[in-house]
């Protein structure tokens, strides 16, 4: 993973953090970390899920990640944490590296390289451990999603005997690699801001959050195109060929946890006025019951994509030296493709220790654009540390 320069920064600040805490306070550094080896196969010889064909491999979904907290005193502390994996829908590297001040038992501020905040599962989407599934629904948890960013942090909590609530702000910017559908982005991220509101009464939990950035992506095998469309006076068309734009994103999510069954949900929603990428709404439902040691789960999901815009059409005479970019550009919008897919998975959990679990999980999945179903075994063993 690239470090950005704003990171260097952070980064010499957690070196001279953790050499003065290691000379006043050694004793308190904490190392810990989480670990998690996955493999899978793919039941339908036809269509692979993923990278898991029709042999066991661990290569796509296993990784480590280490963490390093440092007090500083009794009000500031820095964290890092890297990981290492093989999945190309992820860097290895740095993930976080922050600065936080804790000025009283309600209220933290972290500033510099942070987790984004999309999810429920956002601050442990790494760490299996945290979650009943082996993998949480990508319908949802989708990789297209930055998963950290450069900034501020505010969260303070409001805690009575009736229910207990976090108000959590951010701002920051990202520009970094992502990965989304087999092909890989370098977007430019800037003003990302929001607001995430949690409540909980009881084993009861209602998460809301709304961020939006302004996102620019520059393709660069689309700009000869948007050059001559511009030459042409087709400067409509060749606006609607950029990927710049607010993008808006909507999230809520409900959880009943009791002692031995659970209700989980969530819903996300992606809004913009983009041509290229299609805007969309997912969800899942997911329950389970505990017996002992034991956490059986069922989980249906679904994604639902549409592209609402078209690309304008050309005024141009239809003459042999017009034909090839004509066709060129209306074939562009024969290629968005609307990746609506639906899910099933039955698995189980078994909790070996109290720091030690193992999964097994079948699913199924239905891809509606290739009219495919796909079924896929998976095993996994989650260990923190």
């Amino acid at each position: 993973m690239k470090i950005k320069n704003t990171a260097y920064f952070y980064l010499t600040f957690f070196i001279l953090a953790l050499l003065l805490s290691i000379k006043l306070n050694a004793q308190e550094v904490q190392f810990s970390g989480f670990t998690r080896l996955v493999t899978g196969a793919s039941i339908n010889d036809k269509t692979p899920y993923e990278e898991h064909h029709g042999d066991f491999s661990f290569k796509p979904d296993s990784l480590i990640g280490l963490q390093l907290d440092v007090p500083i005193n009794k009000t500031f502390s820095a964290t890092a944490q890297i990981l290492g994996t093989r999945d190309k829908h992820k860097n290895s590297g740095l993930e976080w590296l922050y600065l936080s001040y804790t000025p009283n038992a309600s209220t933290n501020i972290k500033l510099g390289q942070l987790r984004t905040s999309f999810f429920t599962y956002s601050d442990v989407l790494d760490v299996g451990f945290a979650y009943h599934w082996i993998k949480p629904p990508e319908e949802v948890y989708a990789s297209f999603f930055f998963s950290h960013f450069d900034g501020i942090n505010l969260q303070h909590h409001i805690v009575n005997k009736t229910f207990t609530t976090k108000i959590e702000a951010f701002y920051g910017k990202f520009n970094d690699e992502v990965s989304f559908s087999d092909q890989t982005f370098t977007p430019d991220v800037e003003n990302f801001t929001g607001l995430v509101l949690t409540t909980e009464f009881n084993a009861l939990s209602i998460r809301a959050a709304y961020s939006q950035a302004n996102v620019s992506i520059k393709d660069d095998n689309l700009m000869p195109l948007i050059t001559t469309l511009h030459q042409l006076n087709q400067s409509t068309a060749a606006q609607a060929l950029l990927i710049d734009d607010k993008m808006k994103y909507y999230q809520l999510s409900i959880n009943y946890d009791a002692f031995d069954y659970f209700i989980k949900t969530e819903w996300l929603s992606l809004k913009h006025d983009l041509h290229l990428i299609g805007e969309g709404t997912s969800y899942y439902i997911s329950t389970g019951y505990q017996l002992n040691d034991y956490t059986f789960h069922l989980t249906y999901a679904d994604r639902d994509d549409n592209f609402s815009r078209k690309l304008p059409s050309l005024s141009l005479p239809s003459t042999p030296s017009l034909k090839p970019l004509i066709s060129t550009y209306n074939g562009i919008q024969a290629e968005l493709i609307e990746a609506d897919q639906n899910s099933w998975s039955l698995g189980v959990r078994w909790d070996l220790k109290s720091d030690l679990a193992l999964k097994a999980e079948l699913k199924r999945t239905h891809y509606s654009f290739t009219h495919n179903n796909v079924n896929v075994l998976m095993l996994a063993l989650d260990w923190v540390f």
